[in-house]
């Protein structure tokens, strides 16, 4: 009896050690064909739909997912035959969109990005929610922009809270740090 109940708890030890395998994923890169990058000749712009397997990737620093995928001079050349000075590229997500000017030369130009429904900061959550008694936090959008830089320079949240039957709007400034501070009741 003693060495089967010993059998039983290696074997679990055994089986168990081997479920805890790290699992290496692979790089995430995203290609686009040339014609593919060919702007749209009404709105003059092209619109990239981020596949669902890249949407948590982009969403988590969409700014730099397209600096580190998106090849804007590859772009430029396959819309060489266009005359433009100012090039605009929109990603889309199911969570919001990234807007991204550049020049012709393939330079940052503007950025502005609008996210629904975001995971915010714990610490700004938690301020939210000690300012404001009994009221619970129903939904977020996250907006933030940028000129002539990869980094952000303005970047807010609008949040809607509710308690009951009543509801409020605010607005949280974020500042470097990530730290929110409430801008209006």
């Amino acid at each position: 009896m003693k060495k089967l109940i010993f059998s039983i708890v290696f074997m679990g030890i055994v089986f168990s050690s081997y479920a805890q395998k790290v699992i290496r994923l692979d790089e995430v890169t995203m290609e686009l064909s040339s014609e593919a990058l060919k702007l749209d000749p009404d709105s003059h712009a092209l619109t990239v739909s981020i596949p669902e397997k890249y949407t948590g990737h982009f969403n988590e620093s969409p700014l730099r997912f397209v600096r580190e995928n998106f090849d804007i001079q590859k772009f430029i050349a396959a819309n060489r035959d266009s005359d433009y000075d100012i090039y605009e590229v929109s990603f889309k997500t199911n969570k919001g969109d990234l807007k991204v000017k550049f020049n012709e030369q393939g330079e940052l130009l503007t950025s502005h990005q609008v996210f629904k429904n975001v995971k915010m900061p714990y610490e700004t959550t938690v301020s939210i929610l000690k300012q404001n008694p009994n009221y619970s936090i129903v939904g977020n959008k996250h907006i933030a922009s940028s000129r002539n830089s990869w980094v952000l320079d303005k970047e807010f949240y609008k949040i809607k809270l509710r308690n009951g039957s009543k509801s409020k709007n605010i607005k949280v400034n974020l500042d470097k740090s990530g730290m929110g501070k409430i801008a209006a009741m």
